[in-house]
């Protein structure tokens, strides 16, 4: 039976490199939505693309395509979302000829943050904003794995002095709250809450655990719900907040006024209220400091 242990390590090695690129891939995903994100917050992008239709995304292509020259495997990009043509030079066409329906997918996710496209969209948003370091290449992100085994430090972009204030704030907070999550979350699975507080009540900026035959004036008692004790806040400094808040911060908008939330659930006290992922325009709006 011996013969049978080297085809299971060759099994097990192939279905590692599998994870391993998809993981990779995974990551050049969120480089090309982070490149969009902090070009859409600066206004950097063109109205097709900021405000899209698919019929936009369409006339972008065309543009894009017809303005700038295309470089390394860009034609492989265009190929792979369009479909092949017979000498793979001239798209100008088949741009022109294509179902605006089909840019329905990468219109969603650029309206909605939170969902994440597949790779040829991924790769067609990358030649759209020019991100330079496309398509992606399996052998460019193994070669930065060998040569520095730690996790490489975020490209520099030169951000205007104010938005980068904000952002190393925002960067600390978020680095902070991730912490203490995770250790919150590993405590609470062995110590478990007290007996006398099984109900909770929202409390200026938090959950507040309490006896459940307390009362406390003006204030709602409800049953506790731990992952809401440890991990739901209202941010109090919205103004901190960047593109890196997306998919990571809710909020809600009463008599258009904006709060923002460290978790996604119900509003604390309009229970009736669902919290929304927030999005780059209530961020720009809301958000952003004056």
């Amino acid at each position: 039976m011996n013969s049978g242990k080297p085809f299971f390590q060759f099994r097990d090695f192939r279905y590692i490199a599998l994870i391993n690129t998809l993981r990779m891939f995974e990551e050049y995903k969120m480089r090309v939505m982070t490149a969009y994100r902090e070009k859409h917050l600066l206004g950097e992008l063109s109205n097709n693309i900021s405000n899209s239709t698919p019929g936009k995304l369409k006339e972008e292509c065309k543009f894009v395509y017809e303005t700038r020259e295309l470089i390394g495997s860009d034609r492989q990009i265009l190929r792979d979302f369009f479909g092949a043509i017979p000498d793979m030079t001239d798209f100008k066409s088949i741009i022109k000829n294509f179902d605006r329906d089909r840019f329905r997918p990468l219109n969603s996710f650029l309206h909605d943050n939170n969902r994440i496209p597949d790779g040829k969209n991924i790769e067609l948003l990358a030649w759209l904003i020019d991100y330079q370091d496309r398509p992606f290449r399996f052998d460019v992100f193994k070669s930065e794995g060998e040569e520095t085994p730690q996790t490489p430090d975020p490209p520099t972009i030169d951000l205007p002095t104010q938005l980068v204030r904000r952002q190393n704030r925002y960067v600390k907070w978020s680095t902070m709250a991730f912490v203490a999550a995770a250790v919150t979350i590993g405590v609470s699975s062995v110590i478990p809450t007290p007996a006398s507080e099984q109900c909770m009540y929202w409390n200026i900026d938090h959950y507040e655990p309490i006896a459940c035959h307390q009362k406390v004036y003006g204030k709602d008692i409800v049953a506790i719900d731990t992952a809401k004790v440890t991990n739901f806040r209202l941010i109090t400094q919205p103004d901190t907040l960047t593109a890196y808040a997306i998919g990571r911060v809710w909020y809600s908008k009463i008599d258009n006024v904006v709060e923002c939330f460290t978790s996604k659930g119900k509003h604390p006290i309009h229970g009736y209220r669902q919290l929304k992922p927030i999005t780059l325009p209530i961020l720009r709006t809301y958000c952003s400091s004056k």
